[in-house]
């Protein structure tokens, strides 16, 4: 038989035994929260689920048919003929019976010089250069589209805990308002300031969750996924630099856009030296085998084998070379002027973006030194109001003020973290790396890979 101190010491190492069972299977059943959605993970499931990427795959692969197009000028052709008649002779000894034919040519023409295929095929080329460029740009777009979206979630986000937190001081001024008018301490007008103020909040609660609602659908039609969790702060963004000369020179090296404007000047270039090309003779070989059959008797059926050098010269074509290379010329003065607007846009962007920088900077500072002041000032009218020596109408405005400095820093913050995505996007870095880095998961399925190669630095 147990002694009592035993038994007390069995029972209470059951019930600890059973309670910790008890905190062990609550915890296994209550849910996990879903891990927080960091900026990389959203710029991934946009990569992958967006169609700009197919987008800007199927521009690459039409002008990669393109290509293959013009090295087809360079290529032989293979044709095959065949035919069939029949003749009927009146005055033969056996009209009623007609010579029936069969025949049969297979012949391969190869171009010994075609004068117009070489620029041809350079202008291919080039224009596939360009549009690797040109997807890799819409890509890059995209990601900075949704770097945008996600610090406006975060943002709104802010906003409304702001917006929470004034309200839920509101109501416990209305309350205090409530019971010191009721015991003679203060007027009726005080609890109804305080009421006011406690609608403002509302409404300012209203707002920010209408933000919020806003701000998250954007995003989440930009990744192709729900955007309800909670998302992670990617906190502050490397910079490049400051030096604006220096950003200069590394914006015009890595500009994938003004580099494919670049290149569409060549491109150009190319196509109207293949129009006036196209007045030099073209030299050819063509080679063909023929064979016949006959239902007579008295015709022969040796096949034919035939070899010939073949010249064809367009000599007058009523003035459609002309017309079509004057065309490319213009096109080319166009993009020439183009590339050479762009490169002036990339120095005014590139110093506009420094100088908001600059402000940005300045600005979350100077906000940061007003949230202080107007906590500060909350929390002595408060104090105040505790001691019957403010009233209502002074917390509530108090209140109001420390509001609008903690939603004054937020947006100050939000432009920062803006402008230094923005002064990424004018150099030519992605938001969050210098190069292009998608996952192989985040890649559909479906998509032609584009294929990448170095931008020359500009000149």
């Amino acid at each position: 038989m147990l002694s009592p101190v035993r038994s007390f010491l069995v029972l209470a190492l059951s019930a600890s035994a059973l309670a910790a069972a008890a905190a062990g299977a609550e915890t296994a059943a209550k849910p996990q929260a879903a891990p927080a959605l960091s900026l990389s993970h959203a710029l991934a499931q946009a990569a992958a689920r967006n169609e700009t990427n197919e987008i800007a795959a199927a521009r690459l692969q039409r002008v990669q048919a393109l290509e293959h197009q013009a090295y087809s000028l360079l290529k032989p052709n293979v044709d095959a003929i065949g035919s069939y008649e029949t003749t009927s002779f009146s005055d033969a000894p056996f009209a009623n019976r007609p010579i029936e034919t069969f025949r049969g040519e297979v012949g391969v023409d190869l171009s010994l010089f075609n004068a117009s295929a070489f620029p041809a095929v350079s202008a291919a080329r080039k224009n596939v250069a360009a549009q690797v460029y040109d997807s890799r740009e819409l890509r890059r777009s995209l990601a900075f589209s949704v770097a945008r979206a996600f610090i406006n979630v975060i943002a709104a986000e802010r906003q409304r805990e702001a917006a929470l937190r004034r309200r839920t001081v509101a109501q416990r001024v209305v309350s205090d308002a409530r019971a010191r008018a009721d015991a003679g301490l203060a007027s009726e007008n005080d609890a109804t300031r305080a009421k006011l103020e406690l609608s403002r909040a509302e409404l300012s609660v209203t707002t920010a969750q209408q933000a919020v609602i806003t701000t998250r659908l954007i995003l989440a039609d930009l990744m192709g996924i729900p955007a309800d969790g909670a998302l992670s702060d990617p906190g502050e963004i490397a910079l490049p630099g400051r030096n604006a000369a220096e950003l200069e020179r590394i914006a015009k090296g890595r500009r994938e856009d003004i580099a494919a404007a670049r290149l569409r000047v060549e491109v150009e270039r190319k196509l109207a030296q293949q129009s006036r090309l196209g007045a030099v003779p073209n030299l050819g070989v063509r080679g063909s085998y023929g064979d016949q059959s006959h239902s007579s008797a008295f015709q022969p059926d040796d096949p034919q084998w035939t070899v010939a050098l073949t010249a064809r010269w367009s000599i007058y074509d009523g003035g459609r070379r002309e017309a079509e290379a004057d065309g490319h010329d213009a096109a080319a003065r166009e993009n020439r002027a183009l590339h050479a607007s762009s490169v002036r846009t990339l120095t005014l962007d590139l110093r506009t973006a420094l100088t908001a920088l600059d402000t940005a900077e300045s600005t979350v500072v100077q906000s940061e030194v007003g949230l202080s002041v107007a906590q500060t000032n909350a929390r002595e009218v408060e104090a105040r109001a505790a001691q019957g020596l403010a009233t209502a109408f002074e917390v509530a405005d108090a209140n109001a003020s420390a509001f609008e400095a903690e939603v004054e820093l937020a947006r100050r913050r939000l432009d920062l973290s803006a402008s230094r995505f923005d002064l990424r996007r004018v150099v030519g870095l992605w938001p969050l790396a210098d190069a292009e880095t998608a996952p192989a998961q985040a890649q559909p399925a479906h998509a032609r890979p584009v294929q990448t190669q170095p931008v020359k630095a500009e000149q």
